[in-house]
């Protein structure tokens, strides 16, 4: 197997023939389908790692009042501060994931899995996608729980 390279205006290109071109479509769907997997692991570890500390915070200021005003108001900055970064962190995920989708649905295009009768009689190889958004529901999780929080720290005053 030999790489040709033609030099154009814009670079150098790589010929590849039908078999090369299969190739680097597989590596490419096998490369975008784990990110979009580690994505989504990541997108749960940050949730769940704001909503446990959301929680261990909120059951300790239970049981510890705390009655200075200028504590609750840094305590509850610090959580907002807190909040506002896992949201911009799950935003950055969530926009990267559109990314990737929108890389597997050329790649589904390509490999024709979305055309019917390309791999199955009468239907195609794909069922019709719909994304589904999962950013709006961890930003509910995360504002709902550090309202909770907050609610936690001003019991007592």
């Amino acid at each position: 197997m030999s790489l040709q390279f033609t030099q154009t205006a814009q670079g150098n290109f790589m010929e590849l023939n039908q078999e090369q071109k299969f190739q680097a479509l597989l590596v490419r769907y096998q490369d975008q389908a784990e990110l979009l997997r580690h994505l989504t692991g990541s997108d749960w570890k940050i949730f769940i790692s704001f909503f446990g500390l959301q929680i261990a915070l909120g059951a300790w200021f239970a049981e510890n009042e705390i009655r200075d005003s200028l504590v609750l108001v840094g305590l509850s900055l610090i959580d907002i501060t807190i909040a506002g970064l896992s949201i911009k962190l799950l935003w950055n995920q969530h926009k990267r994931r559109q990314e990737v989708a929108d890389t597997i649905k050329n790649l589904n295009e390509a490999l024709k899995f979305n055309e019917y009768d390309a791999y199955l009689n009468g239907k195609p190889l794909n069922p019709t996608y719909t994304r589904r958004y999962w950013f709006k529901w961890y930003v509910i999780g995360v504002v709902v729980s550090c309202i909770g929080l907050i609610g936690v720290l001003v019991h007592g005053v």
